[in-house]
């Protein structure tokens, strides 16, 4: 089994698979997804029970009691696919993940109009006019112990349009406080979206960005510089979180039928300890397809998320909810001086129930009494009235006049 064939016996997986073998030889630098699908694919093939870490060298495939090379690989499932096998190629996944590798982009540095992505938030089909935000979907666990994405929400109390419920507490569990900053793994996800420049979003590919730890504490914490004790192991398990199955975005498309759990923002490399300020941070951003428009954010995001949790999370999910092109937004000039402004009348806007206005501030608060968390919400809308984050016209709660 040591033997590397030639590509003649069919040569199309062998010279695909060796055309990135360079990139992909190093397995930790693949994605885990294609690295356990190759494990799947080969358990199932070879009747083997294969787990990582896997080794590519030299068009030899090994793991804990296998080495198998490319060319016999590619024999043995002939073989069965001839034999009417219900099995697929092994490694296609590790050539998928080559085809998609992200794309080195030098990240958005900008301060002032930032724009989230209308597409990481999702809606019901009555509130999601043209598809602008994703339809709604959520994960749930199937008989097999496999998290499946089904359509809808998962609450049908949930607020239409509304970035996904496990997004609010990564990493931390559900923060009531109103003085509370909002969980470090949130504040990672937002921020790590809103550096992906624009005309990148729309390219419907995986993109790198690398800044120093320097900047990227920067993001997190911009009124004060916290000391290594402090943040690297909030670091750690900020990066940790966003790994995890909760922090994965579900995606239902209703034409298709197709879905995916999709990670959207993964730490791809760290320095090598605390104190590294000048040594890079690799953040890798996966948008879902067609986010290259949406709402723009408050100016002041990073720093109401240090801040106030209920205040940061209710910033984003307005700036959802005021996002209706050809009604809230509307077209300025033609021609390259063309571009869209918030509308000014309330006219426009609809009303936020009471409870939805909770929802929005408060999705997963462990407090039971809807009394007290109305009280708390509308203390945090008065805190950002007072701010300038936001007005309230005629009993309707619309954008600050950017002007």
């Amino acid at each position: 089994m040591e033997r590397v064939r030639s590509s003649r016996t069919s040569g199309k997986p062998t010279r695909c698979l060796h055309r990135g073998r360079e990139n992909i030889r190093q397995l930790q630098n693949c994605p885990d997804d294609a690295v356990m699908a190759v494990c799947d694919r080969l358990a199932i093939l070879l009747d083997h029970d294969v787990r990582p870490p896997l080794e590519l060298h030299d068009g030899v495939i090994a793991a804990e009691g296998l080495k198998i090379s490319i060319g016999d690989l590619w024999d043995v499932y002939r073989g069965a696919v001839d034999a009417g096998a219900d099995v697929r190629w092994p490694l296609a996944p590790l050539v998928n993940a080559w085809q998609q590798r992200p794309r080195p982009v030098e990240p958005n540095r900008r301060l002032t109009d930032r724009v989230i992505p209308a597409r990481l938030a999702m809606a019901e089909t009555s509130n999601n006019p043209r598809l602008l935000f994703s339809p709604a979907a959520h994960a749930e666990y199937g008989p097999d112990g496999k998290q499946l994405v089904m359509p809808g929400f998962a609450n049908v109390d949930t607020p239409s349009p509304a970035l996904p419920l496990a997004l609010y507490d990564l990493g931390a569990g559900p923060t009531i406080s109103p003085g509370r900053g909002a969980p470090l793994a949130l504040r990672m996800f937002v921020e790590s979206v809103l550096s992906v420049p624009m005309q990148e979003r729309e390219r419907g590919q995986p993109v790198a960005m690398s800044v120093s730890l320097r900047e990227f504490l920067k993001w997190l914490y911009p009124t004060r510089t916290p000391s290594p004790a402090e943040y690297w192991p909030r670091l750690m398990a900020a990066v940790e979180a966003l790994d995890s199955w909760d922090a994965r975005v579900p995606l239902y498309d209703p034409q298709t039928k197709r879905n995916e759990l999709r990670r959207v923002v993964s730490v791809g490399g760290i320095p090598r300890g605390p104190g590294a300020l000048d040594e890079s941070v690799r953040i890798i951003v996966d948008l879902p397809p067609g986010s290259g428009n949406g709402p723009q954010v408050s100016d002041n995001l990073r720093q109401w998320g240090v801040k106030s949790a209920p205040a940061y999370r209710l910033l984003i999910n307005l700036a959802y909810q005021w996002h209706n092109p050809g009604v809230t937004i509307i077209p300025i000039g033609k021609g390259k001086t063309r571009h869209w402004v918030q509308v000014n009348d309330p006219d426009r806007y609809s009303y936020i129930r009471d409870d939805d206005l909770v929802a929005l501030a408060f999705p997963s608060s462990a407090v039971q009494n809807r009394r007290v968390l109305l009280q708390r919400t509308k203390s945090v809308v008065t805190q950002l009235r007072e701010s300038g984050e936001l007005r309230i016209m005629d009993g309707k709660i619309i954008p600050p006049d950017r002007r």
